[in-house]
């Protein structure tokens, strides 16, 4: 039947137009009437194209337009091979709004970024001075730092996502003859928000209303092209929408489609070029007409502060489908905490999880029994609601934010006290947690779900109150009349402020942020007040840290006020044409390495010099990154540092780090740019040989049962109390012992400060595995308590365990020499206080050389020394240890004897 079936395919595309039929078949598809489309259907039109056979076929209009003719052939080929969803009218309705919660899977895209809120939510919030997120994720450090180029993935995402609801919706049009003209006007306005979000993020995209072409593949209009085409949308189909509040929650009615006209109005500047004075000034007028259609609706501002959440609170709680909440949410995108729904992991789930951390869920409870610690606000934000340094943010949020007077200020930090500034690695619990959605019921009632039912609004009531206070300053010179002042005093009394008796465009965009914060608002909101990107030639006019990249922040290119048409969507479809600014090539950068060696080859000085690359009108002060390879091609790297500059000075330490983690003394070095995501491009190479010695130098134990317990990964483990060296043994072998209690859990680092680099695995029969690359898979586990000796070859990874007998604990461990006339011990201080304590850490200076030995209890009984400085092996009553004058961080096993002096001067 397959067979058959294929034929019958290649047939009907050949002929479906010119063929015209006297038969008339079924309505849904059922070409020979058995009440359902299957392979009978395709046997009877195959019979039928073939032989002229009618026996099979029943009679019916297949498309539905009142004749019989080459469109019903072409209708039934689109039925059977799937790309028409046969008309059910309420089922097909139902699926276009669920299109704004889909998670269903799109060829090509990872489901993380397919999903419409998610990642619209991340390309208008992370970009934006609001949020930071500090994960690892493909495409999160671009979107933090705004240096996407083409293959930022999120952009992908949600262009397929959006093109792909799109398509559902011409489906359901298709038949719209058919259906309610409640429901199709529902439906275009459903399609026409899609394309505002499509045409807002992308710029000239492709518009389609044809059922039998997908979006991905249509012509590409211009932004304006589309801007007129959800104008006309609105004005065709506005007046068949329902009253405001008069429908069922969660379906657009004549507000929600009055909120999107006043909101593309309020942009008209942004998506139409060359407009005049007096069309901008019409455009206001329509943007501040149609937000006051809502405002005199029925829907109004949540002011009800009773329960356990403020009035704000309430309209991102787990209930807030339902009274005061349910009157300011226009439009949401509705949410289920049921196992079975389909759209689960990206919706208000994300949004809620991700702003979360454990430490946080313990003294203020977020509805989920998932804490995914990745998004943080940034100090900027923050900043907009007087958050200062001296602020405890470690208790109740709403607590807080009424102690500085606005609702809206739902700031938390377990440690108290975050970090004032962003930096690229910064840990989530360093930072601002803005914990603005809950899925606790406005009641306090804590379903602790694995899934949201927190709906996402998508339209409230308070921002047509903002568009009159915008509209109204940009129509009085920048300053509020009392017109302005009286909406935009309606959303601040509603946070718990003061009336504000003026406020000017900078006020008024504040306002937007502290009102629409972590609503994805953020985005279009700066590149209106044009504060996001900024022309070639010109100052910017705004900064937030790390914005391009920059701790202090730095300007970015103007072409970013869009995201990338996808790679792959330009392949398919040759009509589409890529924004300016992205993929443009750029010539290879000339690199010159210099370097000062001592007279044994060790390299003291080394820099690196290149040729500046030309600015363009897509490039603002190029972010040059230095990298370092073992490899020539490249084929894994370190990034040593970026600057603006066109010099970067080596950080040797940094060196020494890459080249051990590498293994390797021939080191290459390049200079790469994405050119702030316009065009990626690099240098030549330059390449340098050192002499490090890698064999003395220790690798580091960190885990349960070593030092103080906690898993603290310094990049300088002389002064960690978390971190304990393995002894040189010669021989490329590194040793250590201790007591290892039973379930204890360790790693063997050997680039301290970088978990990549480990050994890991197995348990005290063996097993370990050596990582250099992402370490993920699981810590060494002792199973069996007791005195254990470990041994590491550092050619080959291997891991030895050697069984001891018990072994003696000392009261006291101290150094005694000449330096003391070998009548004081100097104390050290007891390191491993996880368990039984058998290392010993002090911070020792020696003004003159001197012999000295380790001695315990302060008594001759216990004493350990050998002729080998500044590491060695110590034996019982051995020679006097020849220490040369110095500052040392010293560190003795008293198990092994083996000892090591750490010059830090």
């Amino acid at each position: 039947m397959n067979k058959i079936k294929n034929q019958a395919m290649r047939l009907i595309a050949v002929i479906a137009i010119a063929l015209c039929p006297t038969t008339l078949w079924a309505l849904t598809g059922d070409v020979n009437g058995d009440g359902a489309v299957n392979a009978a259907d395709i046997t009877a039109l195959y019979n039928y194209i073939l032989n002229g056979d009618v026996t099979y076929l029943a009679t019916s209009d297949v498309n539905g337009d009142g004749a019989v003719n080459a469109g019903d052939v072409t209708a039934v080929y689109n039925i059977i091979l799937g790309n028409v969803v046969i008309d059910n009218e309420e089922d097909l309705f139902n699926r276009c709004y669920a299109t704004l919660r889909s998670e269903e899977p799109i060829d090509g895209v990872d489901n993380s970024h397919g999903s419409f809120l998610r990642s619209m939510w991340l390309l208008n919030t992370i970009t934006t001075d609001e949020a930071y997120c500090v994960w690892l994720d493909n495409g999160t450090h671009e979107m933090n730092t705004n240096q996407w180029g083409s293959d930022l993935p999120q952009a992908k995402g949600l262009f397929y996502r959006l093109c792909a609801n799109i398509d559902v919706c011409n489906a359901y049009l298709a038949n719209e003859y058919k259906h309610d003209s409640m429901h199709n006007a529902e439906i275009h306005m459903l399609r026409a928000l899609y394309y505002y979000y499509l045409m807002d993020m992308f710029g000239n995209v492709p518009c389609n209303t044809n059922a039998n072409t997908q979006t991905l593949k249509a012509q590409q209009a211009s932004r304006s092209d589309v801007f007129y085409f959800i104008q006309n949308e609105f004005v065709d189909w506005s007046e068949k929408l329902a009253e405001p509040m008069s429908i069922d929650y969660g379906r657009f009615d004549r507000a929600a489609a009055a909120l999107l006209l006043a909101r593309l109005y309020l942009n008209m500047n942004v998506y139409v070029d060359n407009l005049s004075s007096v069309e901008q000034n019409v455009a206001l007028v329509f943007a501040q007409q149609a937000a006051q259609y809502v405002i005199n609706s029925a829907y109004g501002i949540c002011t009800n502060s009773t329960g356990q959440l403020n009035s704000y609170q309430k309209l991102f709680a787990g209930d807030n489908n339902t009274g005061y909440a349910r009157k300011e949410i226009i439009l949401p995108i509705p949410y289920s905490n049921e196992v079975s729904a389909e759209w689960l992991w990206s919706g208000t789930t994300f949004l809620i999880a991700a702003t979360a951390s454990s430490l946080y869920n313990e003294i203020y409870p977020n509805g989920l029994n998932g804490q995914w610690e990745g998004i943080i606000a940034r100090p900027d934000f923050a900043n907009r609601f007087d958050v200062n340094i001296d602020d405890d943010l470690s208790g109740d949020i709403a607590s807080f934010a009424s102690s500085k007077g606005d609702k809206r200020a739902l700031f938390f930090c377990a440690g108290g006290v975050p970090n004032m500034q962003i930096s690229e690695g910064m840990s989530f619990r360093d930072g601002y947690g803005y914990l603005k959605y809950l899925n606790i019921t406005s009641d306090g009632t804590n379903p602790i779900s694995t899934f949201a039912s927190t709906d996402f609004p998508l339209f409230r009531y308070s921002e047509a109150l903002l568009i009159i206070a915008e509209v109204d300053a940009r129509q009085n010179g920048g300053v509020c009349t009392s017109d302005g002042l009286a909406a935009l005093n309606l959303v601040r009394l509603r946070a718990g402020l003061t009336n504000a008796h003026s406020a000017n465009l900078n006020t008024i965009l504040n306002e937007w942020s502290r009102e629409f914060g972590f609503e994805g608002h953020r985005r279009s909101d700066l590149i209106r007040f044009e504060k996001y990107g900024t022309a070639y030639g010109e100052e910017p006019t705004s900064n937030w840290n790390m914005k391009g990249g920059s701790i202090e922040g730095r300007t970015f290119d103007k072409s970013k006020n869009v995201f990338p048409i996808p790679a792959d969507a330009l392949k398919a479809n040759s009509s589409l044409t890529q924004n300016d600014g992205y993929d443009v090539e750029y010539p290879l950068i000339d690199l010159s390495l210099s370097a000062v060696s001592e007279l044994d080859g060790t390299v003291v000085e080394c820099s690196l010099n290149w040729e500046p690359l030309t600015s363009t009108s897509y490039i603002i002060h190029p972010l040059y990154e230095v990298r370092v390879s073992d490899k020539m091609n490249f084929s894994r790297y370190e990034v040593l540092g970026k600057t603006e500059e066109t010099q970067y000075e080596v950080d040797l330490n940094k060196v020494y780090k890459v080249a051990k983690a590498f293994n390797a003394k021939k080191l290459y070095f390049d200079v790469y740019t994405n050119a702030n995501g316009t065009g990626e491009t690099h240098s030549d190479i330059s390449s340098k040989e050192f002499n490090f010695d890698f064999d003395a130098d220790p690798w580091w134990l960190v885990g349960s049962c070593i030092g103080n317990g906690f898993w603290d990964n310094s990049d300088s483990p002389f002064d960690s109390p978390s971190m304990i060296p393995m002894y040189s043994e010669g021989n490329h072998t590194l040793v250590y012992a201790g007591y290892f209690p039973a379930g204890s859990q360790f790693l063997i680092l050997r680039v301290p400060g970088d978990w990549r680099y480990c050994i890991w695995g197995g348990n005290e029969n063996g097993g370990q595995q050596y990582s250099d690359s992402n370490y993920n898979q699981g810590d060494i586990y002792v199973n069996t308590a007791g005195y254990y000796k470990i041994s590491l070859n550092t050619s080959t990874y291997e891991l030895t365990w050697t069984k001891l007998s018990n072994q003696p604990a000392y009261n006291s461990m101290g150094l005694i020499g000449e330096f003391s006339s070998w009548s004081t011990d100097f104390n050290m201080t007891g390191f491993t206080t996880a368990t039984e304590c058998h290392d010993w850490k002090a911070d020792f200076t020696l003004s003159a050389d001197s012999e000295l030995k380790f001695r315990a209890n302060e008594d001759w009984d216990y004493n350990w020394g050998n002729n080998e400085f500044p590491n060695g092996t110590g034996v019982s009553g051995g020679y006097n240890i020849p220490a040369k004058a110095g500052s040392y961080k010293v560190f003795f096993n008293d198990i092994l004897g083996t000892y090591i002096f750490h010059k830090t001067n």
